[in-house]
């Protein structure tokens, strides 16, 4: 029977907006070293498969306010660039994945390709790469060179990257790189290949300077809901992150995925569809919601408003009552506009909530699935979505880094180890790959 999987998502703020103020989180985590070796290696206690970092490559003011701004951490403020971060990772732990985001948009497919070959050989076969197409205003403006380009030229950008890197990936065969002093030959002629590419967005000729690890190639995520990144997850990669919020959409979006698969010839367990979960977790139900009551008391006004706002693509909320819920015209405008904002609202129209409430609500979860009780009220959930198919598996968004970590390590690690749920080792010569494939 196959295991249900598990990657740590460590975000140094927590994935509440609030979580940077709670007390016993350290204030400087972003910057923190050794916060986030203790998470790397609690995690690899537990046998998850990975540990996820996101990135951004600008302080992401968009429409925020300097006020509004100044009020949270969660804007890639200041912290550590994800691949220098990993490697210092993948000398002090052994087992557990290292997996980063890495634009296909900004990038160039060598130096992307480059750059996690190095990871995967110092880490010993757990690199992976999380594929985003994101291109933000802020992030722009860091890159002059770089020139406006559309969402559908994005995600073509997206596919011919993914397709360059691989193929630098595969410059080396096994074996290649003989070494023999006595003979005086270091590789094999015959097993170097130089890639030669010319497509519609980038020229590469290779081979790579960097040989294979022991799982190959770095594994490759994708993350996002949208038709396009649903055909790149399906046509090259071993994981999928996506935010759902509702059993009935993840059992949607886990047959649509995995019904790509076929057409790029590959098998549906080639890839493991594993949405985010923010788990609110106390020794008793109450003890959880109280958790989850004292980060939302701790957002600012300001900040609520704004990240809701950002949620709905910068739409503007000032006209509308905070105390009385949103019109519905509003709501099917907006949701229109991308599939995390008809989640967010969908939300909204069903519930009945103030616009007061969506604005909290959004700084909790930001659209992804949460769970909320004791340790078996969260496996609960976890063992449903998983046997309905609606995942292979879940990353954990933990509320605040590393408390709401820990709570899900004392609570519901145990009971998911009784259900039998989560394998209870790695493998003898674990890579990222095969624990995947665990």
């Amino acid at each position: 029977m196959s295991k249900l999987h598990l990657g740590l998502f460590i975000n140094p703020t927590g994935q509440h907006m609030a979580g940077w103020r709670h007390p016993e989180v350290p204030s400087d985590f972003p910057v923190n070293f050794q916060a986030y070796l203790e998470m790397a290696r609690q995690a690899e206690a537990e046998s998850f498969d990975f540990v996820f970092l996101a990135d951004g490559e600008a302080v992401k003011a968009g429409r925020w306010t300097p006020e509004s701004l100044s009020r949270t951490a969660s804007r890639f403020v200041a912290q550590f660039e994800p691949f220098t971060l990993l490697s210092a990772l993948a000398v002090t732990t052994r087992s557990i994945g290292l997996v980063s985001t890495a634009s296909a948009t900004l990038g160039e497919p060598y130096r992307i390709a480059r750059q996690l070959a190095s990871l995967d050989l110092l880490s010993k076969g757990r690199a992976g790469w999380n594929v985003v197409t994101s291109y933000e205003a802020d992030v722009r403006a860091n890159f002059a060179h770089l020139p406006p380009i559309d969402i559908a030229d994005r995600y073509r950008r997206s596919a011919e990257m993914v397709e360059v890197v691989k193929g630098l990936w595969n410059s080396w065969e096994k074996d290649a790189f003989i070494r023999d002093k006595e003979s005086g030959r270091y590789y094999d002629p015959a097993r170097l290949h130089a890639l030669n590419h010319k497509g519609e967005f980038f020229e590469v000729r290779g081979p790579l300077n960097v040989p294979p690890s022991e799982q190959g190639r770095p594994g490759i995520f994708v993350a996002g809901s949208s038709p396009e990144g649903q055909e790149i997850a399906a046509a090259h990669a071993e994981g999928m992150f996506t935010a759902l919020s509702d059993l009935s959409s993840a059992r949607k979006f886990y047959t649509e995925v995995k019904g790509r698969m076929a057409a790029h010839g590959r098998a549906p367990d080639e890839l493991r569809i594993m949405p985010g979960l923010v788990p609110f977790v106390g020794e008793t139900r109450a003890e959880a919601e109280a958790r989850q009551k004292q980060l939302d008391e701790l957002v600012h006004p300001a900040v609520a408003l704004q990240h809701f706002s950002f949620v709905l693509g910068g739409a503007d909320l000032s006209k509308f009552d905070l105390d009385k819920p949103l019109p519905a015209d509003f709501i099917a405008e907006q949701s229109e506009k991308s599939t995390r904002q008809r989640q967010v609202l969908q939300i909204a129209l069903h519930a009945g909530h103030t616009l007061r409430q969506m604005c909290v609500l959004s700084t909790r979860a930001k659209g992804h699935v949460t769970a909320l009780g004791t340790g078996a009220d969260v496996a609960d959930l976890m063992q449903e979505w998983f046997e309905a198919k609606g995942c292979d598996g879940f990353t954990l968004m933990p509320a605040t880094t590393p408390p709401a970590f820990d709570d899900f390590a004392r609570f519901v690690m145990p009971e998911l180890r009784r259900r039998k749920l989560v394998p209870e080792a790695y493998g003898t010569s674990p890579t990222l790959r095969g624990n995947l494939a665990r």
